[in-house]
């Protein structure tokens, strides 16, 4: 069959080969090509955010976690105000978090901040609070009772005045 076919019809079904290799590979490609984009973009814009707001997540949850500590030694209005602040900037990517999961649920980082970590964080920060009214009470309490202490310290000193002379 071949070898009935003159030179230039054998070039053009040859050319013809070739070309038809080249649009498939070249279709082909443009498919990998836009599931790499696609891929890409879902790395850059979701992945990759997502996992920067959990890092921020977790390492402003280990703030508050040392401020805890600083006010349960010191129990300090100092410690109490930082514990605070460290605590709105928790909220403050927690809230962020949660606009992220909202728009991409599929998500397993952020949906495991949304759905276990912000209830356990309730529980604790309700805990917390509880104790940070404990502590200021006290510290009240305190208060109250070194004024009644000094004006007893000043009323036996008087006394002592009264009984030398």
């Amino acid at each position: 069959m071949w070898r009935n076919l003159n030179i230039s019809t054998k070039l053009l079904l040859g050319f013809g080969v070739v070309l038809f290799v080249f649009i498939a590979s070249v279709l082909v490609m443009w498919r990998y090509i836009g599931i790499v984009q696609c891929d890409s973009d879902l790395m850059g814009n979701r992945i990759a955010p997502s996992l920067e707001m959990v890092t921020a997540y977790n390492t402003q949850a280990y703030e508050v976690f040392m401020s805890v500590r600083a006010v349960q030694y010191r129990e300090s209005q100092e410690a109490i105000a930082n514990f605070r602040a460290q605590l709105a900037e928790v909220m403050r990517v927690e809230n962020a978090v949660a606009e992220m999961h909202g728009r991409y649920p599929e998500l397993l980082a952020t949906a495991h901040v949304a759905r276990v970590l912000t209830p356990i964080k309730r529980e604790y920060v309700g805990i917390l609070e509880r104790t940070l009214a404990q502590i200021e009470r006290k510290q009240t309490q305190l208060e109250a009772l070194r004024n009644v202490g000094q004006a007893l310290s000043i009323d036996i000193a008087e006394l002592m005045e009264l009984l030398r002379r």
